[in-house]
C-alpha cells in the first residue's frame, strides 16, 4: 500500500510579496535604464549684445627728467594727486645719507594702516587677476614695492630734513614740478594724441612699459616720473561693420569698465583712417583709476534683445518639404489645412484625396510640412487648377519639443540671440513658442511624438 503524501501548502502571503518584490525590481531598472526627460517651462527674458573690445587710452602726460645725478628714493606713489609743492623724491650724490637712514630703520616694523594698506591692495589684485595677462604679475610687485618703499620713506621725511642741510647740497628733496596724477613708467606712446595714433598702437600683444620706479641710481637727463595733467581723456577703439552701424546716429554711448565694474557714459567720435574706423571715447573722470592703464577693456552697452529665454541644449534642427504657397487647402471634418495629393485608380485614371497637414513655418514663397505626410515623388495639385507639383525639396528649421500636451511636439524657433548657454527667441511667431509653454530642456533624449511621462 503507498504512503500518501501531504502536498505543500501554498503560503498566500510568501507569493504576493514575491509578486510585488519583482514588481519592484522591474520598476528600478526601468528607472535607471530610461532616458531622462527634464522639462523647461519658457520664459520672458533678455540677453544684452557683448561688444566688449580693448582700447588704447591716451591722456595728457608730461615726462619729467632729472636735473642732476645720484641715489634716487621715491616719497610719492604711483597713481597720488600730487601738488606743485610736494616732495616728490630724494637725490643724494654720495648715497651716504639713503645708506645711513636706510639702517637707522631695519627691522622696525609696520604700523596698523601701513598694514591695512598693503592688505587692500593685495586683495584688490586677487579679485581682478587674469590668468590671460601674465603681465599683471609685474605691475602688481611693482606697486607692492612702491607702498612698502612710499611706507619707509614718510620714516625717512622725518629723520632726512635735518639732514639736507648738513649735507652741504649733495642730498636734495626735489619738489613736482606741477600738480597732477603721479606714475612711474613711461612707454613712449606720452605724447601720441587721438590724431596721430596709428592702428598697430591698439595691439596690446607687443605693449612694452619701463618701471621708472626700479631705478636706484639716475643720471641727469634720465626720465624719473610723469604726470597726468588733466582729467579729460580718450580711449581708441576698433569697429566692426556691426559695432559702427550701431554708433553712426550716436554722439554719446553708455559703457562699463570690465577693471572695476564702473558704468558711465563717454562721448563718441567716429573717424575713419587707411579703410578703417574706429571710435574716439571721451571721458572728463575716471582718469585716476586707470592711469597706470595703456589699455583698458570697455563694454559698450549698445543693445538688448528681449524675447523669450530658452536653453541652448533644447534648440534641435528638423527637415521639412516645402511646397510653394497657393496649394494649401482645408478639408476633412474640421476644415483643417492640407493638400490635395494625386492617386491613381484602378482604371488608370488620376484622383485626389485630401491629406491633413501641420504647416510648421510659412514664407512668402512656401510652407513647410513633415516629411512624413508624404513621399519624394508624390504629385500634389493646386486647388481648382490643373498645376501640379512633385514633393521632393526639402530645407531645415532650429525648433524644440513642445510637450504642453504630454507628448512631444515641434515648434519652430527664430532665434534672435545666442549667447553661451541660452538663446533668445521671437515671442508670439505664429507656429513658435509662447510664454509658460513647457518644452524639453535636452532635445537628444526625446522624439518627436514621443510621450513624456
Amino acid at each position: 500500500m503507498a504512503k500518501y503524501r501531504r502536498p505543500l501548502p501554498v503560503k498566500t502571503g510568501m507569493l504576493i510579496f514575491s509578486l510585488i518584490f519583482l514588481c519592484m525590481l522591474y520598476y528600478v531598472y526601468a528607472y535607471f535604464s530610461s532616458t531622462r526627460i527634464s522639462p523647461y517651462e519658457v520664459q520672458a527674458g533678455s540677453i544684452v549684445v557683448d561688444n566688449t573690445c580693448e582700447g588704447l587710452a591716451l591722456r595728457q602726460e608730461d615726462i619729467v627728467y632729472a636735473d642732476g645725478s645720484g641715489y634716487i628714493s621715491y616719497y610719492a606713489r604711483a597713481g597720488e594727486r600730487v601738488a606743485g609743492s610736494s616732495n616728490v623724491y630724494t637725490l643724494d650724490e654720495t648715497g651716504q645719507v639713503i645708506n645711513t637712514l636706510t639702517a637707522s630703520l631695519d627691522g622696525e616694523a609696520l604700523d596698523a594702516d601701513s598694514l591695512n594698506s598693503l592688505k587692500t591692495s593685495m586683495e584688490a589684485y586677487e579679485s581682478s587677476i587674469s590668468r590671460t595677462s601674465f603681465s599683471q604679475v609685474y605691475d602688481f610687485k611693482s606697486r607692492m614695492e612702491n607702498q612698502i618703499l612710499s611706507v619707509m620713506n614718510d620714516r625717512l621725511i622725518a629723520q632726512a630734513d635735518a639732514l639736507e642741510e648738513e649735507t652741504g647740497g649733495t642730498f636734495n628733496f626735489v619738489k613736482a614740478t606741477e600738480a597732477g596724477i603721479i606714475e612711474f613708467y613711461t612707454d613712449g606712446y606720452e605724447g601720441v594724441t587721438k590724431d596721430t595714433f596709428t592702428n598697430d598702437m591698439l595691439d596690446s600683444t607687443s605693449y612694452e612699459k619701463r618701471d621708472l620706479s626700479q631705478a636706484d641710481i639716475v643720471n641727469a637727463g634720465d626720465p624719473v616720473y610723469k604726470l597726468v595733467t588733466d582729467e579729460t581723456w580718450n580711449i581708441i577703439i576698433p569697429l566692426d561693420d556691426e559695432k559702427l552701424e550701431a554708433l553712426a546716429d550716436k554722439s554719446s554711448v553708455s559703457i562699463r569698465f570690465l577693471k572695476n565694474n564702473l558704468e558711465t557714459t563717454a562721448g563718441i567720435e567716429i573717424m575713419r583712417r587707411d579703410g578703417l574706423a574706429y571710435g574716439v571715447l571721451s571721458l572728463s573722470n575716471y582718469m585716476v583709476d586707470f592711469a597706470e592703464d595703456r589699455y583698458v577693456q570697455v563694454e559698450l552697452k549698445l543693445s538688448q534683445i528681449e524675447g523669450l529665454k530658452i536653453p541652448a541644449t533644447a534648440i534641435i534642427e528638423k527637415q521639412f518639404y516645402t511646397i510653394p504657397v497657393g496649394y494649401v487647402t482645408t478639408g476633412g471634418d474640421d476644415d483643417s489645412d492640407g493638400f490635395l495629393r494625386e492617386t491613381y485608380m484602378e482604371d488608370g485614371s488620376t484622383s485626389t484625396v485630401f491629406v491633413p497637414t501641420t504647416i510648421y513655418e510659412t514664407t512668402d514663397e512656401v510652407y513647410y510640412v513633415d516629411c512624413n505626410d508624404f513621399s519624394p515623388g508624390d504629385y500634389i495639385v493646386k486647388p481648382d487648377s490643373e498645376e501640379r507639383y512633385q514633393i521632393g525639396t526639402t530645407a531645415s528649421l532650429k525648433g524644440v519639443y513642445n510637450i504642453n500636451r504630454g507628448y512631444a511636439v515641434f515648434r519652430k524657433v527664430n532665434i534672435l540671440y545666442e549667447s553661451g548657454e541660452y538663446c533668445i527667441v521671437e515671442q508670439g511667431s505664429t507656429y513658435g513658442l509662447s510664454i509658460y509653454d513647457h518644452i524639453v530642456l535636452d532635445s537628444k533624449a526625446v522624439k518627436e511624438e514621443e510621450i513624456i511621462y
